[in-house]
C-alpha cells in the first residue's frame, strides 16, 4: 500500500495524552542584557534544605544584577521572610548606587506573588516580571547562580570539614568568591569590578576552617592569655571598610566587648560537630 509522506498524519489525542513532555527552553538568551546597574534584577529561593543551620535557617534567597552579575545571598528561616530581605537589600543597593530597580524578574512562587510583595513593588514603580507556571528554567540567571553556589559550597564544606548544618556559611562564602572571580560573560572582569568600578582586593582571603587567634581587647589582665583560639567560618568584608570575619570560638572564659585583631594559620585546621554553634565576631565577645 503506497504511503503519502507529503501529508501530515491526523492528530491523535490519546498519543498526545500519553507522551506529552515539557517544551524545551531555548539555550540562548531570550532578552537583551541590561546596560545599567539595577536595570534588571533576578531573584529566586532554594530549599527546603535537609538540615537547619544553627540559627534555624532552611532556605537561601539570592539577588543577581543582570548588568554586573553581582550576587547577594540571604539565608532565610521561612519563605515569607523574602519580602523583608528584599526591602533590606533594596535599601543597601540604593545607598551604594543611588539608582532604582526597574525590572524585578522572578518565578511564580508564592513568596513573590503574595499580596504584600506585588503591592510594594507597584508602589515603588518596579516592574515585576514572572515566569510561566512550572517553568523555573525561564529564570535561568538565578537558577544558574544556585547551581554554581551549591557546587562551590559543597566543595568548601568538604575541604574545610564543616558539618552539614554549616551550609549557609559555605554558600555565603561561595557567593563572596563568585563576586570576586573573573568571568567570560563580563569580558574577564569580576562582578565586583562591574558593580563598584574598581578591582577587588583579595589579599585578606584565608582558608575557611583554618585556625584564627582573636585578640581580647579591653582591660584584660596581663597574666591571662591575650587571645582566644577560634575557627574561621566565613568571609564578610564590605567593599570599603575592613570588617573582621565570622568566627567560631573554640573555648573561652573571658569575652569582653570591643574590636578584635586576628592572626590566621592557614596550615592548621579545626573540626566542628553539628552541635557547635558558630557566631559572628561581635557575638563571640558579647
Amino acid at each position: 500500500m503506497p504511503v503519502n509522506l507529503s501529508m501530515l498524519p491526523p492528530i491523535c489525542e490519546h498519543y498526545i495524552t500519553a507522551k506529552q513532555t515539557k517544551t524545551p527552553v531555548p539555550k540562548t538568551r531570550g532578552s537583551k542584557q541590561a546596560e545599567k546597574k539595577l536595570e534588571k534584577v533576578h531573584s529566586d529561593i532554594t530549599g527546603l534544605e535537609d538540615v537547619d543551620t544553627p540559627y534555624g535557617e532552611k532556605y537561601m534567597l539570592n539577588f543577581v544584577d543582570d548588568y554586573s552579575g553581582m550576587a547577594w545571598i540571604y539565608p532565610l528561616k521561612k519563605k515569607s521572610d523574602a519580602f523583608a530581605s528584599f526591602q533590606e537589600w533594596k535599601a543597601l543597593v540604593k545607598n551604594e548606587t543611588g539608582k532604582h530597580i526597574k525590572i524585578f524578574h522572578t518565578d511564580n512562587g508564592g513568596e513573590y506573588t503574595s499580596e504584600s510583595f506585588p503591592h510594594y513593588l507597584c508602589n515603588k514603580g518596579i516592574n515585576h516580571q514572572t515566569t510561566a507556571l512550572h517553568t523555573s528554567a525561564k529564570n535561568g540567571k538565578s537558577e544558574h547562580l544556585h547551581r554554581t553556589i551549591m557546587n562551590h559550597a559543597r566543595a568548601i564544606c568538604s575541604d574545610s570539614k564543616f558539618p552539614p548544618n554549616m551550609w549557609s556559611r559555605a554558600m555565603k562564602a561561595a557567593g563572596y568568591l563568585e563576586n570576586h572571580t573573573p568571568t567570560r560573560t563580563l569580558a574577564d572582569k569580576t562582578p565586583f569590578k562591574m558593580w563598584y568600578g574598581c578591582c577587588p582586593d583579595v589579599s585578606h582571603l584565608c582558608k575557611l576552617g583554618c585556625k584564627v587567634w582573636v585578640h581580647i581587647p579591653g582591660e584584660n589582665p596581663k597574666i591571662y592569655n591575650q587571645s582566644i583560639e577560634c575557627m574561621l567560618v566565613g568571609t564578610q568584608f564590605p567593599a570599603e571598610e575592613k570588617e573582621p570575619v565570622n568566627i567560631f570560638p573554640l573555648g573561652t572564659e573571658h569575652t569582653p566587648d570591643g574590636y578584635m585583631h586576628f592572626t590566621f594559620d592557614d596550615d592548621e585546621w579545626c573540626n566542628l560537630s553539628n552541635e557547635d554553634d558558630p557566631v559572628s565576631y561581635r557575638d563571640a565577645f558579647s
